[in-house]
């Protein structure tokens, strides 16, 4: 997940550099910004959120939070926090509709790849889960009614000696009043 998140973010940087060579001249020749690796993506993602122009359809609203998801992108792979599938899922569809607002070329069909690959990864996960969690389930139900059968045979082995319980405290305590008459008897002579 790591590596996927490090190369997405590597990516959207050069999608962000081609963009600012063909719109942002200016501002890469005053920051004296020369390659793709000159800037962080959550850089570009504030300098992207200020600038006017992209022919979209989404409002600065809309925009700016696709945006801010860039900068996730970029804490995520660079603090390399472990994120979910769904998250994993999210950060991919908004990367690549990120890279649709600048009309990023050749950088949009390498993350729509790797989107797929991610979706088609997890869908497989998802089944070998599914299939997992049902065996599991399986198992557990029989162990369960071994259980219960162990269970109705303890109360049978536990009720079959109560009967022999006492009939052996019925002797002994037989033996016992005989022994208390004896002592008695002896006792009188």
């Amino acid at each position: 997940q790591h590596r996927l998140m490090v190369k997405l973010q590597q990516v959207m940087e050069h999608a962000c550099y081609e963009f600012a060579q063909r719109e942002m001249q200016k501002t890469l020749e005053d920051q004296e910004w020369d390659h793709p690796e000159a800037v962080e993506l959550n850089q570009w993602m504030n300098i992207l959120i200020g600038h006017d122009g992209f022919d979209t359809n989404k409002s600065t609203e809309e925009l700016e939070a696709l945006f801010l998801s860039g900068v996730e992108i970029r804490d995520v792979a660079v603090k390399r926090v472990v994120v979910d599938p769904w998250r994993t899922r999210v950060f991919l569809k908004n990367a690549e509709d990120i890279l649709k607002v600048p009309e990023a070329g050749d950088c949009l069909p390498v993350v729509k790849k790797l989107r797929g690959d991610v979706e088609k990864s997890l869908g497989e996960l998802h089944l070998t889960t599914m299939f997992e969690r049902v065996r599991v389930e399986k198992e557990l139900a029989e162990i369960a009614a071994e259980s219960k059968k162990l269970q109705q045979r303890r109360e049978r082995v536990k009720a079959a000696i109560v009967p022999y319980m006492k009939q052996c405290q019925e002797v002994a305590g037989s033996s016992v009043l005989e022994a208390v008459c004896a002592a008695e008897v002896v006792a009188e002579v």
